[in-house]
């Protein structure tokens, strides 16, 4: 029998162990729509530890029958089968107040903590079973420390976005809510029924010797226990139960799109989940504006109906929700059409007159950028992540123009579409693959199977994935580019700070001048609606500015050898859309002098710099971010907070809530 007790324990302490990451992972997916990652996850860390800390100090579960292992069992199993709909409704409730700090702690102290606590106190109990000499006090804490650590190793804001646990592509966060309810009320059936069955057993009286004045005894004195008396034990079980059946229920429902919200000022489309989190495509009807999210970043949105205008973008369809597309509603899609506005050199033994642009897309959002470069004649090749997302932009943002080859992931596919391709997966794998193609068809030279320009927007959720930033990374994305082709990145972010500085070094260390010439063949522009960026400037921005800035980048110099030089704006590049004569008409005067974002230390000729990856001063050497030392998913925890306050003044909270 006690080895028996040792086995079940073991089992049942190892089935805590590996539920309690998942759980937190499965907890931040849920509220990544509400909050977004970066919120969710700044104190996690610290409410798990400390809940892990309180149930250290509580008496372990005894035979009481609500203070027992089956109870505490089916308690924690109620918690998490009604997490799917707590989560949203305390996590809506908190995300009004705006606060970045005290709404995400306020969630985890109702949602989390309860049911972290109820997990360690568990999990104390089968040690405590299991081991001879049971740990410290300390000891379990600190697995459920480190538990939470597995889960930021799988899913922290450190991780390139795309590696998510395999069940993130398969389940939803309900399901996975469900699928651990139903482990723990799996857990504390045994234990409940054989309780039940040796309370309800009438035990025999002990042998003892009988004396002359003994009496039957009543049966009512019987030592077991009325069936009456497990009613207590009996209500948690049942709630359990049908809270996990009605969840269960509810989840498994199919919604029936689009779904118009009960004041009718917002519809939604379609909603999933996808590699990126929950994909969700929307309508604000009173504003007539169409927009795809990605957890709680906009990945991008056009106008519609009458906000269209008859000119823009030649009036595309959507295939599903036909309707009018017109211009993008952000400037910062439409500034990355700047790169057609550099002058690019053109070598005496090619014929340009047949020659065909080609453009690489690094993330599709919306997909407003390869729309665009279709009207200006170019042929796209892009790639994305999120098969969900490419899904969306072509059935809702009218980019069915785009198909898939055979193989999405394989760099090397030829069976493509006319007009361009799309790739799913992770772009840092297709571009390295791509890369060494290059090299050895190429010989490290000519442009043969070379892009003209390439685009670069992953900006998501006030973060980018690291890996996408080094770098051994723009060194590939230059071996693909032709001699004078032009890159495009965009970085949302605040001007000078350490994330904006770290991106602008790397580039200038991989697209720096090397024949001597004092200008760098990298500049910087920003979308915002007033030119704070005059240089000479009497003084610096505000490092709180928190805007677009795309960075443009080039191999090689102009034509003339200067640096990169602008020509002037034509009817083609604006094709009467109001938005791009708004932002490309005056591009030159959205110039931003880099000594704003490189500072003193970091200028294009300043003293104090490091030496960069061809020899050119570019700036310190700690910003350069290189695969073994990258420090930009934590420099850009600060402008990931500013970024979800920003984002819940775009749309109303009623929008964000429906998902």
């Amino acid at each position: 029998m006690a080895t028996t007790m040792i086995y079940s324990s073991s089992i049942k302490g190892i089935a805590l162990i590996a539920s309690l990451p998942l759980f937190l992972h499965t907890l931040k997916q849920s509220l990544e729509p509400l909050y977004a990652s970066l919120p969710v996850t700044t104190h996690l860390s610290n409410i798990t530890l400390l809940s892990s800390l309180l149930s250290s100090f509580i008496p372990l579960p005894s035979t009481h029958p609500l203070w027992n292992e089956p109870s505490l069992l089916f308690l924690t199993s109620t918690l998490l089968s009604l997490a799917p709909k707590s989560t949203f409704v305390v996590g809506s409730y908190t995300a009004r107040w705006h606060d970045v700090l005290w709404g995400p702690i306020v969630t985890h102290t109702l949602i989390t903590a309860p049911i972290v606590f109820l997990h360690v106190l568990l999990l104390r109990t089968y040690i405590t079973r299991t081991i001879p000499n049971p740990p410290q006090a300390l000891a379990v804490p600190l697995v459920a420390w480190i538990s939470v650590q597995l889960t930021e190793g799988l899913v922290g804001q450190n991780v390139p976005m795309g590696m998510r646990l395999p069940v993130d592509a398969v389940l939803s966060s309900d399901l996975l809510f469900i699928g651990l309810a139903t482990l723990f009320a799996t857990l504390a059936l045994p234990t409940l029924l054989i309780s039940l069955v040796t309370s309800t057993t009438p035990t025999p009286p002990p042998n003892s010797p009988k004396s002359k004045d003994s009496k039957p005894k009543s049966s009512l004195k019987s030592p077991h226990r009325s069936p009456l008396s497990t009613l207590p034990s009996l209500l948690l079980p049942a709630l359990s139960l049908s809270s996990l059946a009605l969840t269960t229920r509810q989840t498994l429902t199919p919604r029936n799109f689009p779904i118009l919200s009960d004041d009718g000022g917002h519809r939604l489309l379609a909603s999933s989940v996808g590699a990126s989190g929950r994909i969700t495509v929307g309508e604000n009807i009173k504003d007539n504006y169409r927009y795809l999210r990605a957890g709680h970043s906009l990945l991008g949105g056009l106008w519609i109906g009458p906000k269209a205008h008859p000119a823009s973008s030649k009036n595309p369809k959507s295939r599903h929700a036909p309707i009018n597309l017109g211009d993008s509603i952000y400037s910062a899609f439409v500034l990355q059409e700047g790169a057609l506005l550099f002058e690019r050199s053109f070598p005496e033994d090619e014929d340009w007159s047949k020659k065909e642009n080609k453009v690489l897309v690094i993330g599709l959002g919306a997909g407003i950028v390869p729309r665009s470069f279709f009207h200006h004649g170019l042929r796209p090749t892009v790639l994305e992540l999120d098969s969900e997302v490419y899904k969306y932009a072509r059935d809702y943002f009218g980019l069915d123009r785009l198909s898939l080859p055979e193989n999405p992931q394989d760099p090397g596919s030829s069976n493509v579409g006319n007009d361009g391709e799309v790739y799913i997966g992770d772009a840092r794998k297709w571009i390295t693959e791509r890369a060494n193609i290059t090299r050895e068809e190429n010989g490290g030279n000519g442009g043969k199977g070379k892009f003209d320009y390439v685009i670069h927007d992953v900006f998501s959720g006030g973060s980018v994935p690291g890996h996408l930033f080094t770098v051994e990374f723009w060194r590939d994305v230059r071996e693909l580019m032709r001699d004078d082709g032009i890159l495009a990145v965009n970085f949302a972010g605040e001007v000078g700070s350490n994330a904006s500085k770290a991106i602008l070094t790397t580039l200038l260390s991989i697209f720096s001048p090397q024949d001597g010439t004092s200008k760098g063949r990298c500049k910087a522009y920003h979308d915002a609606h007033e030119p704070i960026f005059t240089p000479p400037p009497p003084t610096a921005p505000s490092h709180e500015s928190f805007i677009n800035i795309v960075f443009f980048c080039s191999p090689t110099s102009s034509v003339n050898g200067g640096g990169m030089e602008t020509r002037k704006v034509r009817y083609s590049d604006v094709k009467e859309s109001p938005l791009r004569e708004w932002v490309l008409g005056g591009f030159d005067r959205r110039e931003v002098d880099l000594r704003y974002i490189l500072g003193d230390t970091g200028s294009e000729g300043g003293e104090g710099e490091k030496k960069g990856g061809n020899g050119k001063e570019v700036g310190d050497e700690e910003f350069v971010l290189r695969d073994g030392w990258n420090r930009l998913g934590e420099w850009q925890v600060e402008s990931g907070l500013e970024h979800w306050k920003l984002m819940r003044m775009v749309m109303p909270d009623e929008f964000w809530e429906s998902y």
